[in-house]
């Protein structure tokens, strides 16, 4: 069993980087190996039935050869990944070999993953409230709490895998650019902290559209599929 992760797939937008061109290992895997998708899955995304395009690539995902997981992001449609039926502890299933991972701790291959999703959406001036954009994109304070809990319980993981990135990490994946610090939000203080109470070995997040090692513990990813068990 391996596992792989990627950023951002943005619905139907870079979906076709896991096609077996770009993705060539797939055509070795199986339903056991498992490909993580760090935020913006965007396929459940359609508000009330979901459409022709969106179901042609779900079920295009769902018949590759292998499983995959996603974290969520801020370009989501929560109310309807919501509805989904959770499976076992803290998955939620939305097709046959696709799954989201709820906010908290996942054991894979013994390996302990915490994992946090999330994120601003800098462009939601120009979306409509629950049709577009999703206030929910922002975990709330009960949740911020619920896993602070969590972390001071574990102490210790092999990985974390998030969305959004650490704000103190902000300067350093925009190095010599003009980020404007307002972007940063509530998600990115509060993974500051995870990152000061949380031992861990390696830190991936997606969220900024780049493929970036940020330091020897964590990196930026957004094209790249990387192999990590």
């Amino acid at each position: 069993m391996s596992v792989y992760i990627t950023g951002d797939i943005h619905g139907s937008i870079d979906i076709r980087k896991l096609n077996s061109d770009n993705f060539p290992e797939q055509k070795n895997m199986t339903k056991d190996d498992i490909l993580i998708i760090l935020g913006d899955f965007g396929l459940i995304w359609d508000v009330g039935q979901s459409g022709k395009e969106e179901q042609y690539w779900l079920d295009w995902l769902n018949s590759r050869n292998f499983t995959v997981f996603c974290i969520l992001g801020n370009h989501e449609n929560y109310d309807r990944l919501n509805q989904c039926p959770k499976v076992g502890k803290n998955l939620r299933k939305i097709h046959d070999s696709i799954f989201w991972m709820e906010n908290g701790i996942h054991i894979i291959q013994g390996k302990v993953f915490f994992t946090f999703g999330g994120g601003t959406s800098i462009d939601k001036m120009f979306r409509k409230e629950n049709v577009s954009w999703w206030p929910e994109e922002i975990p709330n304070c009960n949740e911020f709490e619920r896993c602070l809990e969590i972390i001071e319980t574990v102490g210790q993981v092999d990985c974390v895998l998030t969305h959004a990135a650490p704000e103190s990490l902000l300067n350093k994946i925009f190095i010599n650019e003009n980020f404007k610090k307002e972007a940063s939000c509530q998600v990115e203080k509060y993974l500051d902290i995870v990152r000061e109470k949380l031992i861990f070995d390696d830190w991936f997040f997606g969220h900024y559209h780049k493929d970036k090692i940020i330091d020897l513990q964590t990196e930026c990813v957004y094209y790249q599929i990387i192999k990590i068990i």
